[in-house]
């Protein structure tokens, strides 16, 4: 339980925008991204070569979701992430 208080309260520290979604909003939206991404990168694993190009690409979209995710979150400003 003490990690659950932990987190509870990290995500209460997270600046946004008024306007933005609540937190339980981005997870909703990030989940749905992460579902939809792993559909497509295993649609492309079936096509198998003429799909290389595509499933390079997921890979790489899902790794530079993952980095700018950290930086935001390790910030705890999630409105950097409507600046740049």
């Amino acid at each position: 339980m003490v990690v659950r208080a932990e987190a509870l309260r990290f995500l209460a520290s997270l600046k946004q925008p008024r306007w933005a979604l609540p937190i339980w909003g981005w997870m909703i939206v990030g989940g749905a991204f992460y579902v939809i991404m792993t559909y497509g990168a295993a649609a492309m694993l079936q096509a198998r070569e003429q799909g290389l190009v595509a499933l390079v690409m997921i890979i790489a979209v899902m790794v530079t979701d993952g980095v700018w995710n950290y930086l935001l979150f390790r910030y705890r400003r999630l409105d950097w992430a409507y600046c740049w």
